[in-house]
């Protein structure tokens, strides 16, 4: 037995196994690269995929910002008419209470005396006029405060007329109107 040589065998034993080996490193290294492969495309999906969602929300908020801008307008819109409102409301307000100011002076106006001038600022009536005698503007002043429509007068001035109407007297009053007929109208 001594001249059988095994060599031969085992060296081509040794060639098929490492045959084996390198095919089955390729066919791992085949999967390898496939599932790497299958992983980037998968991945690549899942991006379009996202990318397609932010766009889809980037233009519905961008549509949400256009509502929202006009929904401003809108209310910028209704606080201007508001404010008109109010300021129509205060001139109907001030039309009536200016009548009813008017009516009352002229009722409670005693004899013998005129008004030359009527200024009107936020319930003070500044009034001045020519009246015969001091009685008279002192009976003005006791009318107006009996008046339901003024709460006070007080005197400002009261000076001797001068000129030919030297025997009259020139007054200036000031009238507070009475609250609740200025917010009655």
């Amino acid at each position: 037995m001594r001249g059988l040589n095994l060599l031969p065998w085992r060296e081509e034993r040794r060639r098929k196994q490492q045959q084996v080996r390198l095919s089955l490193v390729g066919f791992i290294a085949g999967c390898a690269v496939f599932l790497v492969a299958m992983g980037w495309w998968w991945m690549a999906g899942q991006i379009e995929h996202q990318q397609t969602r932010n766009d889809f929300l980037e233009t519905e908020i961008e549509k949400a910002n256009q509502k929202i801008g006009k929904i401003r307008g809108i209310k910028e819109s209704k606080k201007e008419v508001l404010a008109r409102m109010g300021i129509i409301t205060q001139l109907k307000h001030e039309r009536v209470t200016i009548v009813k100011a008017l009516d009352a002076l002229a009722r409670r106006r005693p004899e013998g005396m005129y008004f030359t001038e009527m200024r009107k600022n936020e319930g003070l009536i500044a009034l001045s006029g020519v009246a015969e005698s001091n009685k008279r503007v002192s009976d003005l002043m006791d009318n107006l405060k009996g008046s339901s429509s003024f709460d006070a007068a007080d005197i400002k001035a009261v000076k001797s007329g001068s000129g030919d109407a030297s025997s009259l007297m020139d007054f200036e009053l000031l009238v507070t109107e009475t609250v609740n007929n200025a917010e009655s109208g």
